[in-house]
């Protein structure tokens, strides 16, 4: 972490003091918990024979027993945090579980922009790749929040992380939300960890940062090894529009994130190839505060079913004061090949231009 102060420390003494050996078999689900500056209750599953776990220090607010056999959790309570990062171990035998908390005050922390969708366990992983493109170092905060589908909803998403440019740990750290710093030039790729028995979880990541951060995500798809990448959403546009072709079983898939705290309400207008509105007077998405939605753009119950077999646009308005980020991903047959749609922003531009293109020998 960028600055360490005021920092947790927990010692469980397994086995009388003994380290961890064969006649003290241990496990733990995790290698560590990440909190933001509210704090709040964190656990680790520990499973040890008849002994092991025998005590921890009074002046750690441990809201479980710290002793017990065979597998069971040990509870604990990070307090509020008005100063800056802290990070510091939890001891369990010699192995270290990491409490980490971000700074309740940064100074020049600034909201960046947001990746409209990310798909974690069961079949899929998510790498994010956040670059400094400024001269100092930075630091950058990474936080993630749910869809109404996630067993825990649309609220705050804990995810398993790995950092593949650091010592890999043999365990993942838990996160709904994160501080790394992020030297000059440099970058920072954060990958979810593999958990292929859990349910797949949806959902988007914001980025905030001190500094001139940027970034995107790919999504990854275990089993056929597809990706599709999720571009860092950096405008603040009056609407965002995708076009669709849902023709010759191909399917455009959708992710929207309100970035608002608040609950809204998204218009949407659909319109056919020639310019035509199809959709329905007053067609909206309805969406919680930090709330996301993915959904097939055709489906019956979830979509909008009019865009079934036609090519045409459809367009998403930010609501007053709100901000949102939209994607689109198209499915191609026969093997469900990804590409990422990009939204087109309703914001001003000097110009552009399409930086690659390839047709004949296959193409």
């Amino acid at each position: 972490m960028h600055v360490r102060q005021g920092a947790f420390a927990l010692a469980i003494v397994i086995c009388g003091g003994m380290t961890a050996s064969a006649q003290c078999p241990y496990g733990l689900n995790a290698s560590g918990q990440a909190f933001t500056p509210a704090g709040g209750n964190g656990s680790v599953v520990i499973t040890a024979p008849p002994g092991c776990v025998t005590g921890a220090p009074g002046w750690v607010t441990l809201t479980s027993s710290a002793t017990g056999s065979g597998k069971g959790t040990l509870t604990y309570q990070v307090t509020a945090n008005a100063a800056g990062d802290r990070s510091s171990p939890i001891a369990i035998a010699d192995v270290s579980f990491r409490v980490e908390q971000e700074a309740g005050t940064l100074p020049g922390l600034a909201f960046i922009g947001s990746m409209a969708h990310l798909a974690a366990e069961e079949n899929w992983t998510t790498a994010f790749t956040i670059v400094n493109k400024d001269t100092i170092s930075a630091i950058a905060r990474l936080s993630f929040s749910g869809d109404v589908i996630d067993p825990g909803g649309d609220g705050a998403l804990t995810l398993p992380l790995a950092f593949p440019l650091q010592t890999p740990a043999a365990l993942p750290v838990l996160a709904a939300s994160l501080d790394r710093a992020v030297a000059p030039n440099a970058s920072l790729i954060i990958d979810t960890a593999v958990a292929p028995a859990l349910p797949v979880l949806v959902g988007s990541a914001q980025l905030m940062a001190t500094g001139g951060l940027d970034g995107f995500a790919i999504f990854h798809q275990i089993a056929t090894k597809q990706e599709a990448v999720a571009p860092l959403e950096t405008r603040s546009a009056r609407s965002y529009l995708l076009a669709f072709d849902n023709t010759g079983g191909l399917t455009l898939g959708v992710a929207v994130a309100n970035l608002s705290v608040e609950t809204t309400s998204i218009p949407v207008i659909i319109r056919n190839d020639t310019g035509a509105v199809i959709s329905e007077p007053g067609a909206a998405i309805s969406l919680a505060g930090n709330g996301h939605r993915s959904f097939g753009l055709a489906d019956p119950v979830l979509g909008f079913p009019v865009t079934a077999d036609i090519r045409g646009t459809i367009e998403f308005d930010t609501p007053r004061g709100g901000r949102i980020s939209v994607l689109g991903l198209r499915f191609t047959p026969p093997n469900n090949a990804l590409t990422t749609i990009p939204a087109i922003a309703n914001v001003g531009t000097n110009g552009g231009s399409i930086a690659h293109l390839a047709t004949g020998n296959g193409w």
